[in-house]
């Protein structure tokens, strides 16, 4: 094991070679601090964020000063070239695009690459010969129907992956050709689910997306014991039990099932809005939830419903996409609790000493009135690392005159994305 005293490159070439510690990262973050170089700050700040949870005591001062810092030196980190790693975790980049990893950048090649996302279908040839490909533990294919003729040869160049997502017309043409070794799949289950489904027994984690389920098709889904990620498009009015799941979503919900157990939930998209929420804060399951996301355009009465639900006790983690809040009162029983809150817009005269309680620490919205802007940028609120909003959206340059907006660049530092 190296100690602060190796060479630069040999602490490099450890944090490269071993990407889950954090030794050799924080003897090369002092040696970069010794020499006046902003990247040992960011490296010793990331560590200690990694280290803690939102609504942690220090989570928020912590964010915030990672933000400063990072729009303090914007060509570091923030200055657009074609090729940027997607984002910043533990002080260097972990996730990149695989264009970015076929043209063999030497800057990205010093950073500890374990996952490689592609915005296309192909697989480049440049790809196979790349260094970082031999690195990688995890390529996500989720975005187009991927090439399965190209799959061999790049599963071949990648001996270290343990997690493939893809998207596929015919999964059941892509599925033979996953190495044994691969533990985690995420894919898009469509045609004969139940002979997909027999071809994921063997996995020890799985992700799926499900378009018009029938009831058999869920019914094998259900069987799946290392299923721990869902996504049903078009849910029916009743649901088979499944294991325990980590993520449900629910896409075009127009009548909310009787729901199993889940730390996450996502609704998007409902004909029935009000009708869903008064269903959720009135299903039991809501007690498992801490993050709930609903993209849905709901009236005010609906969120006080859900935010005085007897079943909303472990929520953490708010998404109100769409919605406008201008009432504090509306989500008053939840506010000592929630962590991250998101809505569509704030209000001109919001309370917000009403909204952001005492582990409030990332605040997101669209826009907001430039009075509540103000309020927001000059006010003292100790718990709030981070406000985001949108650069071209009213109050935006408000906002940016405190919260440094590098939301999109750095991801999120909880999920790791």
């Amino acid at each position: 094991m190296l100690g602060k005293h190796g060479s630069m490159d040999e602490l490099l070439r450890a944090i490269v070679d071993d990407p889950d510690a954090d030794a050799p990262r924080a003897a090369y973050a002092a040696r970069l601090i010794e020499a006046g170089d902003p990247h040992g700050e960011l490296i010793r700040l990331q560590l200690r964020l990694a280290r803690l949870r939102l609504g942690d005591d220090g989570f928020g001062a912590l964010l915030a000063t990672q933000d400063r810092l990072v729009a303090a030196h914007p060509e570091r980190w923030l200055a657009p070239r074609e090729r940027r790693v997607a984002w910043l975790r533990r002080g260097f980049y972990w996730r990149a695009t695989i264009d970015e990893v076929a043209l063999a950048d030497a800057e990205l090649a010093r950073h500890p690459i374990v996952a490689i996302d592609a915005y296309d279908a192909r697989v480049p040839d440049a790809l196979l010969g790349s260094p970082l490909l031999l690195r990688a533990r995890a390529i996500d294919f989720f975005y187009e129907d991927v090439d399965h003729e190209a799959l061999p040869a790049l599963f071949a160049h990648a001996p270290r992956l343990t997690s493939f997502h893809f998207s596929s017309d015919d999964p059941l043409a892509v599925l033979p050709l996953v190495p044994p070794a691969v533990e985690e799949l995420g894919l898009n289950v469509s045609g004969d689910v139940e002979a997909i489904c027999a071809h994921l027994t063997a996995r020890r984690r799985l992700s799926l997306r499900i378009p018009r389920p029938d009831e058999a098709g869920l019914a094998a889904c259900a069987r799946l014991t290392q299923l721990r990620e869902l996504a049903i498009v078009h849910p029916p009015a009743a649901l088979p039990s499944f294991a325990p799941l980590e993520s449900l979503r629910l896409v075009y919900c127009d009548r909310l099932p009787p729901l199993m157990p889940v730390r996450r939930l996502e609704i998007v998209s409902s004909a029935d809005a009000d009708g869903v929420v008064r269903a959720l804060a009135a299903d039991p399951a809501l007690a498992a939830v801490e993050e709930l996301t609903l993209g849905l355009w709901i009236s005010p009465d609906s969120v006080a419903t859900l935010a005085r639900s007897p079943f909303a006790g472990r929520l953490r983690r708010l998404e109100l996409r769409g919605f406008r809040l201008e009432d504090a009162e509306l989500l008053a029983p939840l506010v000592p609790q929630l962590t991250t809150l998101a809505v569509g817009a704030l209000g001109a005269t919001l309370d917000l000493e009403r909204v952001l309680g005492p582990r409030l620490a990332m605040l997101t919205f669209i826009e907001a009135d430039e009075p509540v802007a103000r309020r927001l940028a000059d006010g003292c609120f100790p718990a709030l690392g981070r406000v985001s909003t949108v650069e071209s959206k009213a109050g935006a340059s408000i906002i940016a005159e405190r919260w440094p907006q590098v939301w999109a660049q750095l991801g999120d530092p909880e999920r790791g994305a």
